[in-house]
């Protein structure tokens, strides 16, 4: 019998379709965009995988926007951050939950659209669920 020290993660990075997944705390992951909107993707030195680890809560000392579940570092401090709904963003996590951040077709700014329930999509965040399949969207049971 293995000792649970002797057992490797062997969790794949990628899904069934060959996309990198979207991760959730303890799972691998590549860039913080694998990672829940409030997680980060932490390195260990040079290894390329990760691992998603939750964000700090607000008033934390920090370096970096991403250290930050509310994505906001100012002046050393994890801030709260102002959620937008149906404005100009930076990226999804500047959007309310049931939104997230795309660029505004023919112009060189993004904004927050709401995510689908179902229907074509390109990206995961773009769905309820965090789940775009063959550019569908994966139904949600417990938020659609």
């Amino acid at each position: 019998m293995a000792d649970k020290a002797d057992i490797v993660d062997k969790s794949p990075i990628f899904d069934h379709n060959g996309f990198v997944k979207r991760g959730l705390i303890g799972e691998r992951c590549l860039t913080d965009s694998n990672c829940r909107s409030s997680e980060y993707c932490n390195h260990n030195f040079l290894n390329p995988f990760g691992e998603c680890v939750q964000g700090d809560i607000e008033g934390k000392s920090c370096i970096m926007d991403r250290y930050c579940a509310s994505k906001k570092c100012s002046f050393f401090k994890c801030k709260k951050q102002i959620l937008v709904k149906d404005g100009p963003c930076k990226r999804s996590a500047d959007c309310l939950d049931s939104q997230f951040c795309d660029d505004i077709e023919g112009r060189d700014l993004r904004q927050c659209f709401d995510r689908k329930c179902t229907g074509s999509c390109r990206k995961d965040s773009q769905c309820m669920s965090d789940k775009c399949h063959f550019f569908t969207c994966t139904r949600d049971t417990k938020r659609c």
